[in-house]
């Protein structure tokens, strides 16, 4: 139903303190079908996805992604489009730094303009930044012993936010900015 296909590049070090640098375009094409009344779409989802990544100084890698995405075909009226196409993008940041090898620090940005309020249902433009915490509290405890290295612990603070009042309030309202507080607890497993 969907066609995928990637070109990726693995580039060269540019000096011993800038490596790991890649670059990947990847595309996403299939006739998509909605049987909802309100939001009724027969014809082909595009989304184009641009992700760039480099490490520096062997501490700090950085990722950039960018998506555009589009859908043919709409017949639905509750969005108010001007034609039967609608267009939506986004673009991401991260920088993750490993501040020793039992901790490490992450921040995510991300920005997605929904034009038509197709992807939502509401026309908006959301915007989230997310910091990580990382430790690997067993990590060099024991030498040689990596399978107690591979438990991480990770806390996340999110913040999201809308131009428009998108999410749902402790009332049953909506408001425009919602706060979140996670954890996780991993095992990673060597193959």
């Amino acid at each position: 139903k969907t066609i995928e296909g990637q070109i990726a590049l693995a580039l060269p070090d540019i000096a011993p303190s800038v490596t790991n640098i890649s670059l990947a375009v990847t595309g996403y094409f299939g006739e998509e079908t909605s049987d909802d009344p309100a939001l009724l779409y027969d014809d082909w989802r595009n989304l184009i996805t641009v992700v760039g990544s480099v490490t520096l100084f062997d501490i700090l890698k950085l990722v950039a992604d960018v998506d555009f995405g589009w859908q043919r075909g709409i017949t639905s009226v509750d969005l108010g489009l001007d034609d039967d196409q609608a267009f939506w993008w986004g673009v991401a940041g991260y920088a993750i730094v490993d501040l020793h090898p039992a901790v490490g620090f992450a921040v995510r940005a991300e920005y997605f303009d929904d034009q038509e309020g197709f992807r939502t249902g509401l026309e908006q433009k959301l915007f989230e930044i997310t910091p990580t915490l990382a430790i690997k509290p067993f990590k060099g405890l024991i030498s040689g012993n990596r399978y107690l290295d591979n438990f991480e612990f990770r806390a996340e603070f999110r913040w999201d936010h809308s131009n428009e009042e998108f999410f749902v309030d402790d009332n049953g309202g909506l408001k425009e900015n919602q706060y979140g507080i996670t954890g996780q607890l991993l095992y990673w497993i060597d193959l």
